[in-house]
């Protein structure tokens, strides 16, 4: 498994915590002399103890704003308030969590704390708010996800390994509690995806017969239950061990971005890596806010994309018990026939978005699975 990077998981953290506009704003007003205190507490405070599996998100929200009340450190407290709605909490549990304050800290603490938790809800509009129903920058509905992709030994799938997978997302969903979801599919046969990719020649797109995935399971629930996901996806490889080849499969784990809705019995599944030293944020931005534009008027198109983060796919990995822990994103589209892809080829802007692709993607290290989830 890959080296834990302490100081890039405490920046992935603390953003997707406290937001990427506060965090970019501290990190531009810090001072040359104040700049090692705020990477200590990037590297140590949200790279090795925000990351560790023995607590959500959300219970570590809720931790956090409790010491700063109790502390007094209104400022901060300010912050956690707002970091914590966004991690799906709730404005009465942090009622609740300041009510217990006043019990164990004393009044004059929780009226304080009480003023600026109310000052900090207030402050939010329903367009920053991110409790049940987040919104992204580009406006699309947001999920918390882990998709395993899981690679044959001899690169076919096969009924042993439907029926693995079938029973392992059954027993995955039983273990869940209501909100949380997991969905397995496998890997078109060779037959189908010659069928496709003969008529998709004219696209010009040779990535398309890369070899794929023959299997794939995920799990799926609202923001700020990626340790939850975590550990329902724990020993997957363990069960699945005489059907898939446990270091050519891999696990991707991030926010699932939704931008045109619907799902279908099938689906094209792309695992794309970024291009060799671009940095993360570029990759992420370009994607989201650039190369989307150009899939949002495709004619019945149900599109959503998978932004990897790396601390949360390395646990991903090692919950699981795969190898590959180092793709960025996964793009995920649904139809209802295979020829819907001879649909896409014949756009007049199917040309454009394969070209503009080539602005964030590593084409090369990238690849494309056609899924069927009707199993």
């Amino acid at each position: 498994m890959a080296q834990r990077d302490a100081a890039a998981d405490g920046l992935a953290v603390r953003t997707e915590v406290l937001g990427k506009d506060y965090v970019a704003r501290s990190r531009e007003s810090v001072t040359a002399y104040r700049a090692p205190l705020l990477d200590l507490v990037t590297e140590y405070g949200w790279g090795s103890v925000w990351t560790r599996p023995g607590l959500d998100r959300a219970t570590r929200s809720l931790l956090t704003i409790a010491a700063m009340a109790a502390t007094g450190h209104q400022g901060e407290l300010g912050v956690h308030v707002r970091g914590a709605l966004r991690q799906g909490v709730t404005p009465a549990q942090i009622q609740e969590a300041l009510l217990q304050i006043a019990v164990y800290c004393g009044a004059p603490a929780a009226a304080e704390a009480f003023a600026t938790a109310e000052q900090a809800i207030a402050a939010l509009d329903e367009g920053d708010r991110t409790v049940s129903a987040p919104v992204s920058i580009a406006g699309a509905a947001v999920n918390t996800k882990i998709v395993l992709l899981l690679a044959t030994p001899d690169g076919s799938p096969s009924a042993e390994l439907t029926a693995a997978l079938r029973a392992e997302a059954d027993r995955i969903q039983q273990s869940l509690r209501p909100g949380l979801s997991a969905v397995a599919g496998t890997g078109l046969g060779a037959a189908e995806v010659e069928r496709a990719l003969t008529a998709l020649g004219s696209g010009g797109r040779s990535d398309f017969g890369a070899a794929g995935y023959q299997g794939l399971l995920w799990v799926a629930g609202p923001a700020g239950t990626m340790d939850e996901l975590v550990e329902a996806v724990r020993g997957v490889g363990t069960n699945l061990a005489g059907h898939v080849d446990l270091d050519r499969s891999g696990a991707v784990a991030g926010t699932e971005e939704i931008f045109l809705p619907g799902v279908g019995p099938m689906g094209g599944m792309y695992a794309i890596r970024r291009r060799p030293g671009d940095p993360i944020e570029h990759f992420h931005d370009f994607w989201r806010l650039e190369h989307t534009k150009l899939s949002m008027y495709i004619p019945r198109f149900r599109y959503r994309q998978l932004h990897g983060v790396g601390y949360a796919s390395r646990d991903a990995a090692a919950s699981a018990g795969v190898a590959v822990s180092d793709i960025d994103g996964i793009v995920e589209y649904f139809f209802d026939d295979i020829s819907y892809q001879v649909e896409m080829t014949e756009l007049e802007n199917f040309g454009e978005i394969y070209a503009d692709e080539k602005n964030f993607i590593d084409h090369d290290r990238s690849t494309f699975t056609y899924v069927d989830y009707r199993i």
